[in-house]
């Protein structure tokens, strides 16, 4: 028994899933790979396993580890977005008009998946207009949005965390398959990987950035946004800290020389153990599905999607990366542009920062009238 309660202790499981997933994602049929999204299957598994297997009376423990893979979920999301903010802003220059339009493409996702949970809403009339706003932000993987709609006053709040754990595991996959096929082509893109320490007391100055950012990205992610009586959430809040701090310091390389090897293993660090926490409760929540609100949140996801990569081949035709970014950004899905992310050069990342925040702000600016 003590040697069962040390496999299952949280630490266990973390390492056990990144390296279960990474075999996973080795794993080739054709051109196609899942990458480090494999850990994100592992941790699903694992959840849904857990949960269905382990008895009543280790219920305790089952507890202990869900509260602790939330942490692990947050903490990979820090890092994992602070990451993307400093690599787009240290890269973005001269692409105003293409950044317009990720921002407007990703504002266009949501309000074509708000259309279709209005349309659904409208026909079927035993769910709950609570219920239904939870299935558009797990459709959207928007924690953010969730978190403003069981803000508002005559939500409940129970009904709206059922409706997104139900539609959040399909948007995830959906994205993450999307975006793949869009950039199955694409050739990988080498990055140098740094040996030497810097100057800032042994400690890589990429580290130092990343914990500033995380540190003040979650506190503008508590702010309550104005009119709108609802925050950012942590992820754009990070976001948007590290497109300022990333411009700020490629004005001063001497000081603050960024190395997009040092950044690529903290992101990809970040994001295995976003992948992990993330994986493991929605794979709990599995158990308790509901098919009809699965099938909306699949249909939400669907057309959101299928807006994004209509609009971005209009606009990008062949650049198959830029378009992939665009998707991954309009559903908020961090796992989906993390899948690509060795893919994409540094001049293309701010796509998906834009689309994020498009698809973010019109969401939260709509939360007040969907229910």
């Amino acid at each position: 028994m003590t040697l069962l309660y040390a496999l299952l202790s949280p630490f266990s499981l973390l390492f056990l899933m990144i390296a279960v997933g990474g075999l996973i994602g080795r794993i080739r049929v054709r051109r196609f790979s899942l990458g480090i999204a494999g850990v994100l299957f592992a941790a699903l598994l694992t959840g849904f396993v857990l949960q269905r297997t382990l008895p009543d009376g280790c219920r305790e423990l089952l507890d202990d580890i869900q509260s602790t893979m939330k942490i692990f979920s947050r903490l990979g999301t820090s890092v994992f977005v602070s990451v993307i903010g400093i690599r787009t802003g240290a890269s973005l220059k001269n692409d105003s008009a293409n950044a317009l339009f990720s921002f407007l493409t990703g504002g266009a996702m949501s309000l074509c998946a708000i259309a279709i949970m209005k349309l659904l809403a409208t026909l079927d009339k035993t769910i709950s207009a609570s219920t239904f706003a939870g299935i558009l932000c797990g459709a959207l993987t928007s924690t953010p949005g969730l978190s403003g709609v069981c803000e508002l006053e005559g939500v409940h709040v129970g009904d709206a965390v059922w409706g997104y754990g139900c539609a959040y595991l399909p948007g995830v996959l959906l994205a993450l398959f999307s975006v793949r096929l869009l950039t199955r082509k694409a050739p990988v893109c080498p990055v140098p990987v740094p040996v030497k320490a810097s100057a800032t007391g042994g400690i890589f100055p990429e580290v130092l950035l990343i914990c500033i950012t995380a540190l003040v990205g979650n506190l503008i992610g508590s702010l309550t946004v104005p009119f709108a009586a609802v925050s950012l959430g942590c992820s754009a809040g990070t976001l948007l800290t590290g497109l300022l701090l990333g411009a700020i310091v490629t004005k001063k390389p001497g000081r603050f020389p960024l190395s997009p090897g040092v950044l690529n293993a903290c992101g990809n660090c970040g994001l295995a153990v976003f992948f992990v926490g993330t994986g493991y409760s929605a794979g709990i929540q599995a158990v308790n599905f509901n098919p009809r609100m699965l099938l909306y949140g699949v249909l939400i996801s669907l057309g959101a999607i299928l807006t994004g990569v209509i609009l971005s081949r209009l606009v990008f035709a062949r650049r198959c990366l830029n378009a992939g970014c665009v998707v991954a950004g309009g559903m908020t899905s961090s796992p989906a542009y993390g899948m690509i992310s060795r893919q994409v050069p540094a001049d293309v990342t701010h796509h998906f920062s834009f689309a994020y925040f498009g698809a973010l702000l019109f969401l939260i600016l709509a939360v007040p009238a969907l229910v």
